[in-house]
């Protein structure tokens, strides 16, 4: 059953010059005013008990939205129908007083929402105990961190008892032990029922809280569906972003397709994971391999390079077993002079979140290559102390540290492999640190 359902929604703004331009346009009956449209024909649906992020650049109309949807603003154009209670977290502070004690800012915020005075003072404990202000919750809000007020408005809002929970970025303030509690929190708000609309620049966060994400660029949807395909697709448009305006290698990154995207001065060539130390050897450009995750065959783009059919000198490991030594290979070729390049790997887990990453900037080195060079990178790892389980490897070349908008090449999952539990002692998590045990009686 939907609890929320927008159809064709249109925002839009006036932006005057100066506030005498607003003045003259009143006085005078004659536009002085340009039209900004922050939401160009939006549509959504949201099902009880489901979970759609909302992503895109800053100016985008996420926000925008969400106000909408909270009703703080009023639309121009389409409708929006909502079906229960509906609790917004929008701008911090909103619904507060400076002036006011926390209590008493609970009081009124929560009277906002709809609970009776009767209602709030019963949830008044709760409120208090989860937001874990010790005395300052009979202190001016004035006196706050913006960490503390979010603290006093997470814990308002998602005590109202909502059936639609509304978050705007607010959780990017928070501390990391209430960043874990508000995320422990929507999960289990989401077990009994409950349904998130959810807006944050925090692609593991959006990742591991959405069923469904919706990305928004210049107010338009330009695209629906799953989290991890939605989340490469928000990098795409950063990455576009980053070339000039009538640049070619704009429209070449929109046609790359699953080869990945970026402006391709640099292009990744072949991507692998050996087992072992690494090590050069005396072998000619790498043809051979395959990526798992989005069924990239750099055999066939090495072979439009001219390159031969030379074997790597070591064998392709999809199956790694915890703690063993492991390679990560990279090659690369420089299809224009670079001053500043980077080479880097993510690897992540089966839900899309960020488990390691490093590149050759972080590990302090800086690499120029020719038009016409050639590159092989090699990530030596001691151990691969992973926990059990599937993962991908995404690789990406960039300028810098710029690795968004200064992306070269990027190809997410260029490489698929599943981690068993190796020799040595049994762990349980997702990484194995290496520790030592002491024990002395007394």
């Amino acid at each position: 059953m939907p609890v929320i359902v927008v159809k064709d929604l249109v925002k839009r703004f006036k932006c005057y010059a100066s506030p005498a331009d607003r003045l003259k346009e009143i006085l005078f009956k004659k536009p002085r005013h340009r039209v900004f449209t922050a939401l160009d024909h939006v549509s959504l649906t949201l099902e009880k008990g489901q979970s759609i992020g909302v992503i895109g650049q800053n100016g985008s109309g996420k926000s925008t939205l969400l106000k909408i949807l909270a009703g703080v603003l009023l639309p121009d154009a389409g409708t929006v129908a909502i079906h229960g209670r509906v609790t917004g977290l929008l701008e911090l502070g909103t619904g507060f007083h400076g002036e006011f004690t926390g209590r008493e800012n609970v009081r009124h915020n929560a009277s906002l929402l709809g609970l009776g005075r009767d209602e709030i003072e019963e949830k008044m404990a709760a409120v208090e105990a989860f937001a874990e202000l010790g005395p300052f919750i009979d202190e001016p809000l004035k006196i706050y961190s913006s960490g503390m007020v979010l603290r006093l408005a997470f814990s308002v809002a998602i005590h109202a008892d909502p059936e639609v929970f509304i978050i705007d970025e607010a959780l990017a303030v928070g501390d990391a032990y209430f960043q874990q509690k508000c995320t422990e929190r929507l999960r289990a708000f989401r077990q009994r029922g409950g349904s998130l609309l959810f807006v944050s620049h925090d692609m593991t966060s959006v990742k591991l809280l959405c069923d469904q994400v919706l990305v928004l660029d210049k107010g338009k949807p330009v695209g629906f569906g799953d989290p991890e395909a939605m989340v490469r697709l928000y990098n795409r448009l950063l990455a576009a972003k980053g070339g000039a305006i009538g640049d070619e290698r704009v429209m070449e990154r929109q046609k790359i397709g699953a080869l990945g995207y970026g402006s391709m001065e640099v292009r990744i060539r072949d991507v692998r994971l050996c087992l072992g130390e690494g090590g050069f050897a005396d072998a000619s450009w790498p043809s051979l391999g395959k990526a798992g995750g989005e069924g990239v065959d750099f055999s066939t783009e090495a072979a439009l390079a001219g390159n031969d059919a030379a074997q790597w000198p070591c064998p392709e490991a999809t199956v790694i077993p915890s703690g063993h030594p492991v390679t990560v290979h990279v090659s690369l070729e420089a299809h224009a002079t670079v001053d500043e390049l980077t080479v880097g790997v993510m690897i992540r887990d089966r839900f899309g979140q960020d488990i390691f990453g490093t590149n050759t900037y972080l590990m302090g080195e800086r690499l120029r290559l020719e038009a016409g060079e050639r590159l092989h990178v090699q990530f030596m790892v001691a151990q691969w102390n992973l926990g059990p389980g599937p993962y991908t490897l995404t690789v990406a070349a960039h300028r810098s540290s710029a690795h968004i908008h200064g992306c070269y090449h990027w190809i997410d999952h260029a490489v698929s492999f599943h981690v068993v539990q190796g020799g040595g002692y049994e762990f349980a998590g997702v990484a194995r640190l290496p520790v030592e045990l002491a024990i002395r009686r007394w």
